[in-house]
């Protein structure tokens, strides 16, 4: 049994103390973390994959889904499980030739116990660019088969559905949360927004509970949901007067929604969505919440931690900022090691190249330097990198990969408990 003490001693030496080194000084203050990372084997049958999601169980598996070609111009939802060293053969969860296929919104797969899974993908609903809705399905055999879940929304108008967020909770119901733009564009601009809505999924597979979260978000920007002693607790980009987009969360408890609240006051205001959503990672009281923002025109990587269950958030703290040509870009992921430590990743670009950054935060500050994990492609190319913890020693850590075959890339940061 490996001491979290010791692993998270280890991985502030591996990835940080070369921070102020040689490498340090030729990535432009960034150490690189060749030497902790390994290339994980990909599930068997990959070719053309992309939007790859990544689901730590309660019970410690690991679920990898993605998206592929199924070689008839259509699209297929796909997931391995990682058990014993190895996964497991891929299975496929869904297919179509009608789907929305999209480098900011795609599907994710969670497990509510051994057996029961649920997995969503988008489905074109109408003539309009960005008509298309949410498909759940439900699976009571470990993938084995699958059957249609009822609507997460009462809404039939076209438009956007997506940017979906899934949490298992206890007793086997489901908790999804998503963005509806069906109103969009209609009306008095200051009334047309796109909403946060919600759904409870019932064990039998009802709809339990439907209604709105937050009646005006950001148009494009993901969703985060994470499982806390409080109740679930969501973080997603609110649009506020004067088109104020900051970061907002908000508890589930005893049937309803508290009030939501902006995690920092940055007062962002921008036309336009960022399509960079935020992203939470839990672990009994301790919560962490990272983000991008453009505020006051300084584009920054910022992360909060809670430590009584998402209630209240301390001073947000900088991970990253633009330095000369240096210019975070976002699409942030995060994950917890322990009660005192959480790993974020961000990309970023210096002129025309790209990198995945990853950072060690505690309830203080940062922890290490941060460390290039990978070069990655530039633009919506490596979509929105995927984190979570593999075992007691290692995270695991997914993009999208054009310039490889099988379409995706997994890489393993090993915290090595040998190290003082």
């Amino acid at each position: 049994m490996f001491d979290i003490h010791v692993i998270f001693r280890a991985a502030v030496v591996a990835i940080g103390a070369a921070a102020y080194g040689g490498t340090a000084a030729e990535s432009g203050g960034r150490d690189r973390a060749e030497s902790r990372l390994a290339s994980m084997a990909l599930p068997a049958g990959l070719a053309g994959a992309r939007t790859p999601n990544l689901h730590r169980a309660v019970d410690g598996a690991v679920y990898l889904s993605w998206q592929q070609p199924d070689g008839d111009g259509g699209e297929l939802l796909r997931f391995a499980r990682w058990r014993d060293g190895a996964w497991s053969a891929p299975q496929t969860i869904a297919g179509g030739q009608d789907w929305f296929v999209n480098w900011a919104d795609f599907p994710a797969l969670v497990a509510l116990d051994q057996e029961r899974l649920a997995a969503h993908w988008l489905q074109r609903s109408g003539p309009g660019r960005y008509d298309y809705d949410v498909r759940l399905t439900l699976s009571g055999d470990g993938g084995q088969s699958w059957r249609p879940a009822p609507a997460l929304y009462e809404s039939g108008a076209a438009g956007e559905h997506g940017f979906v967020s899934l949490l298992p909770l206890a007793g086997g119901r489901l908790l999804a949360v998503l963005l509806d733009g069906s109103a969009f564009g209609e009306g008095e601009a200051a009334a047309a927004r796109t909403m946060l809505r919600y759904a409870l999924v019932e064990p039998a597979g009802t709809i339990g509970e439907r209604g709105v979260v937050d009646r005006s978000t950001c148009d494009c920007c993901q969703t985060s949901l994470a499982a806390t002693p409080l109740g679930p607790l969501a973080a997603w980009r609110a649009r506020r007067e004067g088109d104020i987009r900051d970061i907002h969360f908000s508890h589930y408890r005893d049937g309803r929604w508290s009030a939501p609240r902006a995690v920092a006051d940055e007062s962002w205001a921008t036309a336009a969505c960022p399509v960079n959503g935020p992203m939470l990672a839990a672990l009994d009281d301790q919560v962490v919440l990272a983000w991008y923002t453009g505020a006051d025109t300084s584009p920054r990587v910022r992360y909060a931690w809670s430590s009584d269950g998402g209630l209240n958030f301390g001073r947000p703290f900088t991970v990253a900022a633009q330095n000369g040509e240096t210019v975070p870009l976002g699409r942030v992921a995060a994950a917890l090691i322990g009660r005192r430590h959480a790993a974020v990743t961000w990309l970023e670009t210096t002129g025309s190249q790209a990198s995945l950054l990853l950072q060690v935060v505690g309830p203080e500050g940062p922890v290490s330097p941060p460390s290039i994990v990978a070069e990655l492609a530039p633009g919506r190319d490596s979509g929105f990198p995927r984190l979570v913890r593999l075992d007691e020693a290692s995270l695991l850590i997914a993009w999208t990969a054009r310039d490889r075959e099988a379409g995706i890339e997994l890489k393993r940061l090993m915290l090595d408990e040998s190290s003082p």
